[in-house]
């Protein structure tokens, strides 16, 4: 069991093939933690050939695998995952798009906005907010051509953020928005930062 978990991690895909054809060796061992440690690993390669054994759970541990994907930027391994239909990327409050958002990973974002399981919406538009805040002008593009998201929610929460952390860009990209135009002209102005 441990054989393959290392393998795995390491990213030797013969090893792993090896291992998996040995009958005394269980690769979904451990609610399919082989598998979650190539993909915390990033070797998409392991992935793919661990997920054509049907013992092995990409879903295990609450869609663990589908979140560190998101977490790390590794889009080549959540398209893996995300072909898999025990896969739930919403979970956690589609944690997944939040964090992939946060971190400005755009590729990952739009494999998760092609996902009919994946609310961009979730949150109060978090994952939009979470973007403007932390200047990921790409991902607020992104998810502001969603008809799903509402850029204005909360009070333009998104750019009253992307004003006061100074990221013009996004302040520009949510003004050309017409829900943000139209609600900011009536908001009053954001607070001015703490010291």
């Amino acid at each position: 069991m441990k054989n393959v978990m290392a393998a795995a991690r390491a990213g030797h895909a013969a090893a792993v093939a090896a291992l998996m054809a040995d009958d005394d060796v269980n690769p979904a061992a451990n609610e399919s933690q082989a598998l979650r440690e190539a993909v915390k690993a990033a070797h998409s390669d392991v992935v793919q050939l661990l997920l054509t054994c049907d013992a092995v759970d990409p879903a295990a541990r609450n869609n663990a695998a589908v979140g560190t994907a998101s977490i790390n930027g590794d889009a080549a391994t959540l398209r893996l995952l995300l072909a898999d239909p025990r896969v739930d990327p919403s979970v956690g409050d589609n944690y997944a798009i939040f964090m992939a958002a946060r971190k400005g990973f755009t590729p990952v974002v739009e494999l998760l906005l092609a996902d009919p399981r994946v609310d961009p919406a979730a949150g109060d538009n978090e994952a939009l907010r979470t973007a403007a805040m932390t200047g990921h002008l790409d991902v607020v593009t992104l998810l502001m051509a969603d008809a799903r998201v509402n850029p204005a929610s909360q009070n333009n929460f998104a750019l009253r953020w992307a004003m006061r952390n100074e990221h013009a860009d996004v302040v520009a990209a949510l003004l050309a928005n017409p829900h943000v135009a139209a609600a900011h002209a009536h908001a009053p102005p954001p607070a001015a930062p703490r010291r």
